[in-house]
């Protein structure tokens, strides 16, 4: 800089000399006539053009100042650039037995799925089955995972159900198994695949459990969006707090300001880099919700770069620009 700055000054000194009879318009005879008549008529000039040259190098520097991280930080995404689904809710699911010459017994059920920050799913209870119409109890016990992301999102999960009833003019025992393969169609907002499973009943039998046109919606309030939201101190290796909020099903049973979202609470840490003005930022999911977590990039303030991880079971990237 400081060869550049002093190159500009001579090349100005030598422009502007007025030629003379006296004095040859030689590099030599123009540095003698710098030093002797032009220098009283140059001052200003040179000020002008160093004021000039120390005011771009402070606009400059005090833009990139102004876009520096302030410790705070949000990034909100949706379905049409990277989508996150929590699957937690209540389900009524209904299929088919498949009994003497694949004849369909109607069988349905109600439980109550918990999706992990790891992606599992999960649960268990006691809850009424219908078979043919007829209400029966049983324990229920769920099991599965939330695995893909972005574009394809996927849930496995089995349903077990056991009980012993007064089932068809008798006390029986039954059983009953079936495993969902299901894929989010984000535009539907529908979970689609199919069933795999079987059940029995003791003294009448049993059947399988074949279903591949099975839709059920995702649960009201899950739309795929969701954001991350840091907050620290901007130093060059720093550390804070921030969340995971992700739309989900919202029970009508839920007292007033309830939140409508699920917030998962999350450590952040993180580095800043002045050089390309870039901060690097990872959230850890904390508590109930520990296991899931994000690297986010972004330059200035909330200019974002790019973001990978896994939330939900489901893998997370990113790249700006994003697709709107």
């Amino acid at each position: 800089m400081r060869g550049s700055s002093g190159r500009l000054l001579r090349s100005a000194a030598y422009a502007s000399l007025p030629s003379s009879p006296d004095m040859p318009l030689t590099k030599t005879g123009r540095s003698h006539m710098l030093t002797i008549k032009a220098l009283p008529e140059l001052i200003p000039m040179f000020k002008s053009i160093v004021n000039r040259w120390w005011l771009a190098c402070f606009l400059v520097s005090a833009q990139i100042a102004s876009a520096q991280p302030s410790g705070q930080a949000a990034f909100a995404f949706g379905p049409e650039n990277a989508p996150l689904w929590d699957l937690s809710s209540v389900y009524s699911l209904s299929t088919s037995l498949l009994g003497a010459g694949d004849s369909p017994i109607p069988l349905s059920y109600t439980v109550v799925i918990n999706h992990g920050a790891r992606g599992t799913l999960s649960g268990e209870g006691t809850t009424i089955v219908r078979i043919d119409n007829q209400p029966v109890a049983a324990f229920y016990n769920v099991r599965g995972s939330v695995s893909g992301g972005g574009d394809l999102t996927r849930a496995n999960f089995s349903v077990s159900l056991r009980g012993r009833d007064w089932i068809f003019g008798a006390i029986r025992s039954f059983q009953i198994k079936a495993n969902y393969q299901l894929e989010v169609d984000p535009a539907s907002l529908q979970l689609v695949g199919r069933i795999r499973g079987s059940g029995s009943i003791s003294g009448l039998g049993g059947g399988s459990i074949r279903d591949d046109e099975f839709t059920m919606p995702v649960p009201a309030g899950a739309d795929g969006t969701w954001a991350a939201v840091l907050n620290f101190i901007p130093f060059k290796s720093f550390a804070g707090t921030g969340s995971i909020v992700v739309s989900h099903a919202v029970s009508p049973d839920n007292p007033p300001g309830w939140p409508e979202e699920r917030v998962m609470a999350a450590s952040v840490k993180g580095s800043y880099s002045s050089g390309n003005n870039r901060t690097k930022a990872t959230l850890q999911t904390l508590y109930e919700d520990r296991g899931a977590s994000l690297t986010i990039t972004f330059f200035g303030e909330n200019e974002l770069s790019t973001v990978r991880g896994k939330v939900l079971g489901q893998k997370v990237r990113v790249d700006a620009p994003l697709a709107e």
